[in-house]
């Protein structure tokens, strides 16, 4: 009888399925707050969230499945075995953007050496991991602002961490980029973006975790970015002109996903407890499962 009822208990837990929501480590790009547009050739590989609207002409590629809050503009360019899938509970958005402010407020809140702390960076510029487990940490209190074949580098070896706060603003312009040098990888950076905009202009090669929590993104002229950007801002995330999230531009591979790491190492520290939305998603499912549980021991 008790092995019956064992076998019984855990064909009930694997037979039971339910869609947790993604959480901020899921996604290459996420909107909390606004609309996204992803247009003229454009690409994307990995996941994507938008609480409002999501445009996605007939030019552009996604390699990702697709969420969206109120109106999704077009399906056709999602690569099977992809899917777009609506999610209309302004709760699961705001606790998403919840989980953006948190990480961002304890990643301003880290204190970085006098050495690693800067006005604004508007020309070539290096920062230098210290090799430690624990992340190197940069202050900006102004902007960065970047143009003309400029370049940011993050030295340092593959264990080496880099979180860089920016008061403000972000701006790559006309072929300058971040630059990866000793082993740095892109899943070992964030960028804390408390209170401006991200651009990526002309040709620019950004790697990293872009938090976002009060601005919007601006990829455009065939920029590219490795790594994911999440954001809190109103207004809209826009990814045009043949700019690319996650896609390889090397010789021979352009326009196929990107097959190195990008999921950020840093950010799970970030955000101290799972959100109250995934909390009651638990609870549910052990409710769930109890009263299925209850339901077959009755028959027997």
């Amino acid at each position: 009888m008790k092995k019956i009822l064992i076998t019984i208990i855990l064909f009930v837990i694997s037979s039971t399925s339910f869609a947790i929501p993604l959480g901020l480590q899921d996604y290459s790009l996420l909107s909390t707050r606004g609309n996204t547009s992803i247009t003229n050739g454009s690409g994307v590989s990995g996941n994507i969230g938008s609480s409002n609207t999501l445009t996605i002409d007939s030019t552009a590629t996604i390699y990702g499945d697709v969420f969206y809050g109120n109106l999704l503009d077009n399906t056709t360019t999602i690569q099977s075995p992809y899917t777009a899938n609506q999610n209309a509970d302004s709760n699961y958005w705001n606790s998403l953007y919840e989980d953006i402010s948190a990480a961002s407020s304890t990643a301003g809140s880290m204190t970085a050496d006098l050495s690693n702390s800067f006005s604004n960076i508007t020309e070539n510029t290096v920062l230098n991991g210290t090799g430690s487990t624990e992340p190197s940490v940069f202050n900006i209190s102004g902007n960065i602002d970047l143009g003309n074949g400029d370049t940011l580098t993050l030295s340092g070896s593959a264990s080496d961490q880099f979180i860089i706060n920016v008061d403000d603003g972000a701006t790559f312009g006309l072929a300058s980029s971040i630059v990866l040098d000793g082993g740095v990888t892109a899943n070992h950076i964030l960028f804390n973006i408390k209170n401006g905009d991200l651009e990526g202009l002309g040709g620019t090669k950004l790697f990293g975790t872009f938090l976002l929590p009060s601005g919007n993104l601006n990829l455009s002229g065939g920029a590219n970015l490795i790594g994911s950007v999440l954001t809190g801002g109103a207004g809209t995330d826009n990814i045009s002109s043949g700019s690319m999230i996650n896609m390889s531009i090397s010789p021979g591979t352009s326009g196929i996903p990107y097959t190195g790491p990008t999921a950020n190492t840093i950010l799970p520290e970030l955000i101290s407890e799972p959100s109250p939305l995934f909390m009651i998603l638990l609870g549910l499912i052990g409710l769930s499962v109890i009263i299925r549980m209850r339901k077959t021991i009755y028959y027997l």
